[in-house]
């Protein structure tokens, strides 16, 4: 690898944006624009997000406003890692569930970054049948690249399943899917 050690530890902090990192807290509008302006600057070069153990907004409503605010954010972004797991949407650790995962979708369903997503993480945000059947259906229209599907963890049943299917039976490059603790883990292993 050529430049100094210096110019590879900057090179490699460019390409991971990681929120992640100190205690949980609710991520709330205001500070979502802040931190979030580095993946709005023309050129920048960050092809990995973690917002895992950030938490969107406190009420629902400013929960949907963040994860709005973060769509948008990756607008033009060459994305090919998102981990969103261990995120909560909303007060009272009221996970993920449907309307977050519609945003998550979205979030996925952005054209620029179809072609390079190679890896999502949503495991434990408690994902329900409505939202995980947007998700699937985003990632089956797009990311032909994806490679690694987390989804462990989560409240999808039966009605999820067959959209989740459909799209891992159009993935040629996916070589993990983690299903643990899902009703999906029994069907996964028929299916296989």
């Amino acid at each position: 690898m050529a430049g100094t050690k210096e110019e590879r530890c900057v090179l490699a902090s460019e390409i991971l944006f990681d929120i992640s990192k100190g205690r949980r807290t609710f991520l709330e509008a205001e500070e979502a624009e802040e931190i979030l302006r580095p993946l709005k600057e023309p050129g920048n070069s960050f092809t990995k997000m973690c917002f895992g153990n950030r938490s969107f907004g406190g009420p629902e409503a400013e929960a949907l406003e963040v994860m709005n605010i973060f769509s948008a954010a990756l607008e033009g972004s060459n994305l090919e890692s998102l981990i969103l797991s261990n995120n909560a949407l909303g007060e009272k650790g009221v996970h993920c569930g449907d309307e977050g995962a519609l945003a998550i979708s979205k979030v996925v369903n952005h054209s620029h970054l179809r072609a390079y997503l190679t890896e999502v993480y949503l495991s434990y945000l408690n994902l329900e049948d409505k939202g995980t059947i947007a998700i699937a259906n985003a990632l089956w229209k797009s990311s032909p690249l994806l490679e690694v599907l987390e989804l462990a963890g989560n409240e999808f049943i039966a009605d999820a399943t067959a959209a989740i299917f459909a799209c891992i039976e159009v993935k040629q490059h996916l070589t993990k899917l983690n299903s643990a603790e899902t009703e999906l883990v029994d069907e996964v292993a028929l299916y296989i």
